[in-house]
């Protein structure tokens, strides 16, 4: 499955890792080509992404399931879907 590299998975990787640089210092060019070239598993991406953005939402005093809603319907997925990457296999 390929992530597009303007969505909202590519941005929040991007915000991640936006302090390491690639060899001519564009860390966008870099995670654009590990995406676009699928180096990067899609599944484990979303599942860390997802989790990362709950637990940032969590830190900031939302409650979980206000969390989960907030990152389901800002990922464009359903909220089990959230779920299942929040407490499910894909840890």
């Amino acid at each position: 499955m390929m992530i597009p590299t303007n969505g909202p998975l590519a941005r929040a990787l991007k915000q991640t890792i936006g302090h390491l640089n690639g060899p001519d210092g564009n860390t966008e060019e870099v995670v654009n080509f590990l995406l676009r070239e699928s180096l990067v598993d899609a599944t484990h991406l979303k599942s860390w992404v997802v989790r990362r953005e709950v637990d940032r939402l969590v830190a900031e005093g939302a409650g979980r399931i206000d969390a989960m809603e907030t990152v389901a319907e800002e990922f464009g997925m359903s909220f089990y879907t959230v779920r299942k990457y929040v407490y499910g296999r894909y840890k």
